[in-house]
């Protein structure tokens, strides 16, 4: 299976050498252990790990175009995808992955220390407090969020990170053209606007994907993001 994986990444555009192979082994076998303790995927046979989460991780490293020094923000990281499989396959970029339940920032500590990826940062906090600090707010050329929220809620939480220029990349299942449809109000508050969408297939039958990349036209306007739970009560839909 993992010569497949090897084969398909290449397949991809994105090349996997022994050691990033080695790195992908282990955070699967290390992701099923935790999994026992805690709930950190529904996903948990090896094969489906390396189909449903790796190589759906690398279809976006391979269509984004990411530049050498790029900072990349995971929001809602959670059992570290996206950001972890960019780090392995990208180690020239810089990573940082945040959640706001901080036994989940825990893993990805230990994950990236057993991965000995050092260069990555874990950090503990709601998007819409983080979002609010100098360090954190229009910093980081690429963000992304899989399987977090809601587009129209994402925006809100994902946007005010991107640094003018930048972009958010959000990695979407079927309903993805609604979802568009009803955050276009909010992209624009977020003085955003949607420069296309990326659509593919996973194979094996695992269904089909999309990545909404939305370009950060300016700094976030103050304000933004609203108060914790403020995107999910009253999204900006008017």
């Amino acid at each position: 299976m993992w010569d497949w994986f090897v084969q398909a990444a290449a397949a991809r555009g994105v090349g996997v050498d022994s050691r990033q192979l080695e790195q992908f082994q282990s955070y699967a076998s290390i992701l099923r252990e935790w999994n026992e303790q805690m709930n950190l995927t529904a996903i948990v046979e090896e094969r489906s790990i390396v189909v449903k989460h790796f190589l759906d991780c690398l279809e976006l490293v391979a269509r984004i175009g990411l530049a050498c020094g790029d900072t990349v923000l995971d929001v809602g990281s959670g059992a570290g995808f996206p950001g972890l499989v960019i780090q392995i396959v990208r180690p020239d970029v810089h990573v940082s992955v945040c959640d706001s339940l901080q036994k989940r920032v825990r893993f990805l500590e230990h994950l990236s220390d057993q991965l000995q990826l050092p260069q990555v940062k874990c950090i503990h906090g709601r998007a819409e407090d983080l979002a609010r600090m100098a360090l954190h707010r229009d910093r980081y050329r690429v963000v992304t969020a899989r399987a977090v929220a809601k587009l129209v809620v994402l925006s809100e939480w994902c946007l005010p990170f991107v640094s003018p220029g930048g972009r958010f990349v959000a990695m979407k299942g079927p309903g993805w053209e609604s979802e568009l449809e009803e955050a276009e109000v909010a992209i624009g508050r977020l003085r955003s606007t949607c420069k296309g969408t990326e659509h593919y297939v996973l194979p094996e039958e695992a269904g089909e994907r999309a990545l909404v990349v939305i370009e950060k036209l300016g700094r976030t306007p103050g304000g933004f993001p609203r108060r914790p739970g403020e995107a999910v009560r009253s999204p900006l839909v008017k």
